[in-house]
This record gives structure tokens, sequence and C-alpha cells, in this order.
């Protein structure tokens, strides 16, 4: 473990909760500098949580990214700066909530 790192050993003691939801979705055409949003619902996410995001079929080199917007809310958004435009399609997005402390 690197120095700083953290080992979160107990996460129930801790306070931690982790949260997931999904959903599927289909992506558009993604011009490149362009990117989608959409929002997937993981009860219990607050403002300030970390997100993680993942994606069930290959984004072609976008770069996914999620955020807790509002209560229960994760907006997650596939920004395209690969130089082409891009297609994703037909997949399942999932989030991996981590409640702050």
């Amino acid at each position: 473990m690197s120095a700083g790192a953290e080992l979160i050993s107990d996460i129930g003691r801790s306070g931690l909760q982790i949260l997931t939801g999904s959903k599927p979705h289909t992506w558009s055409l993604i011009a490149d500098g362009n990117e989608e949003a959409t929002t997937v619902t993981v009860e219990g996410a607050s403002l300030g949580d970390y997100v993680l995001v993942s994606n069930s079929v290959d984004v072609a080199d976008c770069v996914l990214d999620g955020q807790v917007t509002a209560n229960n809310t994760v907006t997650v958004v596939a920004a395209n700066n690969t130089g082409g435009n891009i297609t994703i399609g037909a997949s399942t997005i999932r989030v991996l909530v981590l409640t702050a402390t």
C-alpha cells in the first residue's frame, strides 16, 4: 500500500455504505468534442458521495464520468474526445456509489 493510502477493512464499522444502480441505455451517436448524459437512480445516494461507473459494452475510447447530482440520482456522462464520431449503442450502465462519511 502506498504512503497516504488507507485500507478500509471493516466497511460496516467505518460508516461507509456501498449503493448500486443500473439501467439499460442506448447511446446516440456522439460527435467528437461532444457528450451525452443520462441519469441512473441509486436509492440513498447524496451529494458528495463517490461514484464509479461501468458500461456493459466497449465505450470506444469515450470517457465515462458519474456524479451524484441530486438525492438518489447519479448523472452519467459519456464524453467523446477521440477525433471522430462514436456510437456506443445499446448497453447497461452500472453505477456503484460509496457514501461519503
